[in-house]
């Protein structure tokens, strides 16, 4: 036989279960912003080559190198849209970017012509939240 106690008890856990299984708790999903990015080629003659970087939305970039002739130009929260154009001798171009991008995109490209050859690299990072 079962005691009154024994169905209180019983009645307490059901009813404790049901409170602690709420269906309005929100769980933080961590979202991944960032944005980061090489751009590489060899151009086996000197050519102009044309750096770009652009953001729509909530975009921005913390750091932007770009390396010709040997050498790396670097820039730190660059304003957006930026770009730069460049003679650069046969050799490796390469454009670097760190960002973080929320509900928009960011776009770096770069583009290069001379002696009959053409280079050209591009990348999008895009989020939208």
């Amino acid at each position: 036989m079962k005691t009154p106690y024994f169905k209180l008890f019983i009645l307490t856990l059901s009813f404790l279960s049901v409170i602690g299984c709420s269906t309005n708790d929100e769980i933080d999903i961590p979202v991944d912003n960032s944005c980061n990015v090489v751009l590489s080629e060899t151009a086996s003659v000197d050519m102009s080559v044309t750096f770009n970087a652009s953001a729509n939305g909530n975009g921005t970039i913390s750091s932007l190198s770009y390396t010709f002739n040997g050498n790396t130009e670097t820039l730190s929260n660059p304003a957006l849209p930026w770009s730069k154009t460049v003679d650069a001798l046969a050799g490796y171009i390469e454009l670097t970017i760190t960002g973080e991008v929320s509900d928009g995109d960011i776009t770096v490209s770069f583009t290069g012509d001379g002696a009959g050859e053409t280079i050209s690299q591009e990348h999008s990072c895009v989020n939208s939240n």
